[in-house]
């Protein structure tokens, strides 16, 4: 698994990410959400998952994968 790739530890979510934006599959389900307005400029800074569940982006924001919007 590359640096653009996390699952969410339960195993409920996977994101990946790419320079259009960041994508997220809800597993199990055929469930997959789209944002372009989370684009990626660093495309080689990982994706980190935190203790509470939010994802940290390339640029400092925080992103709630379960509805895939930045969190100030």
């Amino acid at each position: 698994m590359d640096n653009t790739q996390v699952s969410a530890p339960d195993g409920s979510w996977f994101l990946f990410a790419d320079w259009q934006g960041v994508t997220r599959i809800s597993l199990p389900g055929d469930k997959v959400k789209t944002d372009a307005n989370l684009d990626r400029p660093y495309e080689d800074k990982p994706l980190v998952v935190r203790p509470d569940g939010r994802v940290w982006s390339a640029y400092g924001r925080d992103l709630d994968p379960v509805t895939l919007k930045k969190l100030e």
